[in-house]
């Protein structure tokens, strides 16, 4: 592969050291769940995350850490609130982070409820997402296609799928930079060099849930 494909990785890069990032990724995103508390505004929350994240790691995430607090969560990568929300007891909590674990970045995300209780569109999500690494490993669609036949599921499932800062990206060589959109992928993505993000969003509600892991 040439530096002009988009799943070009350098010759130094090792995938087991990118599989090991990642489950550091996914424990420690566990213990910054237990930074959250009652009370705190969203920003506060997050400036908590991060500071785990540092002192866990020894760096800044790569990508600015996304904590969004119930009406937040529908908001796409990046966005402000107009408004902070602040922690409740059931708060329905979306943590995106992207911690460097020993060169290679873990991008991970989860959405849930503070009290530990199932929310239904939280576990659409994850569920969705599950879904469709299983189609991706059964029929070896596009990325192109493998977005669409997501749009259709969550569809059926009573959602909208999101589309704006959800469409995936490559991760695999780090240091990195987005080289193109899973969604706008025109064969079939390679195990290990892309993230699928899966943004679903009520209907009907103020509420969104967010999951992405690496595609393997």
């Amino acid at each position: 592969m040439t530096h002009d494909d988009v799943e070009w990785t350098r010759d130094t890069f090792e995938p087991a050291r990118l599989l090991a990032a990642r489950s550091a990724s996914w424990a420690l995103l566990e213990a910054c769940f237990e930074r959250i508390s009652v009370g705190m505004r969203s920003d506060e929350a997050r400036a908590s995350v991060d500071e785990l994240i540092v002192a866990r790691t020894g760096r800044k995430p790569w990508h600015p850490t996304q904590l969004r607090v119930d009406h937040e969560t529908r908001l796409p990568f990046g966005a402000k609130p107009e408004r902070l929300a602040t922690v409740g007891a059931e708060s329905l909590v979306l943590l995106d982070m992207g911690p460097i674990v020993d060169g290679y970045e873990g991008d991970v995300a989860i959405t849930r409820r503070l009290d530990g209780s199932v929310d239904p569109l939280a576990k659409a999500a994850h569920d969705l997402h599950a879904e469709l690494v299983l189609h991706w490993r059964l029929h070896r669609p596009s990325g192109h296609a493998l977005y669409t036949f997501a749009s259709e599921r969550a569809q059926k499932l009573g959602f909208e799928l999101a589309t704006r800062g959800a469409s995936g990206h490559r991760l695999a060589d780090f240091p990195h930079q987005v080289r193109g959109q899973l969604r706008a992928l025109d064969r079939c993505p390679r195990s290990g060099a892309w993230v699928l993000e899966v943004h679903l969003l009520e209907r009907e509600g103020g509420l969104g849930a967010f999951y992405e892991d690496l595609l393997v």
